[in-house]
């Protein structure tokens, strides 16, 4: 089955796009926002400086724990799929860069990656979270929160502590308490 090399537009202006490289498993096993994917990744600067460069990492799609470009990409990609998604600095880290990270990424800066979906697995709903996993990804965006704060995107870090919250259900578990009150103070 030949490959059709298409690039495809994701927001219709020529800023962020996808290229499949390797075909995935098919249209019925796109992640689905919520969906816990596995991904590969390696960004380049048009300098050829390799940033992001992951070679197992989970996120939850939809949930904001990587750049827009990839978020959105990623929701257009098959399991088990290469794409190259070329992205824009505003949808990557826009007019802030990532300085104080190395490799440094400057303001504005164009980004390639090569992106692949290593696995993807069915989200689950947060009542259904165990207390350990609500500690996780509560502090995973608690996390992402501060990185944002730092890099001075204020509303973004807000969102993030929000994000955060929504794991943390009504549990009187001390930890839990806990969680709440750092996102909350952030």
């Amino acid at each position: 089955d030949e490959l059709e090399v298409k690039v495809i537009d994701i927001l219709g202006n020529g800023m962020l796009t996808k290229k499949v490289i390797k075909k995935g498993l098919g249209e019925s096993s796109k992640p689905l926002a919520g969906d816990i994917v596995t991904i590969r990744c390696e960004g380049k600067l048009d300098n050829g400086t390799v940033v992001d460069k992951l070679s197992s990492f989970q996120l939850i799609l939809a949930d904001e724990d990587v750049i827009t470009a990839l978020d959105l990409s990623i929701a257009l990609m098959e399991n088990k799929e290469i794409a190259i998604v070329d992205t824009d600095g505003r949808y990557a880290y826009g007019g802030i860069g990532r300085l104080d990270y190395v490799p440094p990424i400057p303001p504005n800066a164009h980004i390639v990656y090569e992106v692949e979906i290593l696995s993807v697995e069915k989200g689950k709903d947060v009542a259904q979270l165990t207390v350990k996993e609500m500690l996780l990804y509560s502090d995973l965006k608690r996390a992402r929160g501060n990185d944002l704060h730092t890099r001075g995107d204020f509303s973004g870090s807000i969102n993030a502590y929000k994000r955060g919250l929504k794991y943390l259900t009504h549990s009187m578990d001390p930890a839990i308490i806990d969680m709440k009150i750092k996102c909350l103070n952030n």
